[in-house]
């Protein structure tokens, strides 16, 4: 099984101190948590990359998002202050700057979320355009990125998908998965999982 695949790969650190160019489109733009925030400025920037999906997956490695799972751990009875953080809220960003009206879903599997979702995309939405988003925070950098699965415009690459079973014992989480995609032209997700330019 062959699907088309491309993506779109963003690298920032939020500038929180100047009002962003969106800011318009989202109600109380300034209580939103620093992923969302981040989700608005990478959309904003994608707006012709994006097209037109059947459904939309947020990826998130942290459950509803870093904010809660800081909340969570710190003992404390109430936050100090409350911000939108659920991925509903984080698909409201997404939402209001694209006018998407269609299905949205979040698919939580810690650092395997984006090949695992691929994987589940391969076997059971093989017929359906899908775009994910998967963001990441390393060592202060926010790594947002969109991927498209479907029809691909232009110089797509092709998510394969072998009919042979595989375990997970080999599988790539998303960090390395990314930088291996801007690297090779053969990507191995798992046994039966791969990409190629």
């Amino acid at each position: 099984m062959k699907l088309n695949f491309e993506y779109s790969h963003h690298e920032l650190i939020p500038d929180l101190t100047t009002e962003p160019a969106w800011a318009g489109k989202i109600k109380r733009f300034s209580q939103l948590d620093q992923e969302s925030f981040v989700v608005a400025e990478v959309t904003h920037r994608c707006l012709n990359f994006l097209g037109k999906p059947d459904q939309f997956i947020i990826l998130s490695s942290h459950g509803s998002s870093q904010t809660d799972f800081l909340f969570a751990h710190s003992n404390k009875i109430s936050p100090s202050y409350f911000v939108h953080t659920l991925p509903n809220v984080r698909s409201l960003a997404f939402s209001s700057l694209t006018a998407w009206e269609g299905p949205v879903f979040c698919f939580s599997q810690g650092k395997h979320s984006l090949v695992r979702c691929l994987n589940e995309i391969a076997l059971v939405h093989h017929g359906v355009k899908t775009l994910i988003l998967n963001l990441n925070k390393v060592d202060g950098i926010y790594y947002c990125d969109f991927y498209k699965i479907g029809k691909a415009q232009g110089n797509g690459l092709v998510l394969e998908r072998s009919e042979t079973k595989s375990s997970d014992e080999y599988l790539l989480d998303d960090f390395t998965f990314r930088k291996e995609l801007e690297l090779k032209s053969l990507v191995q997700i798992k046994d039966d999982l791969i990409i190629r330019k």
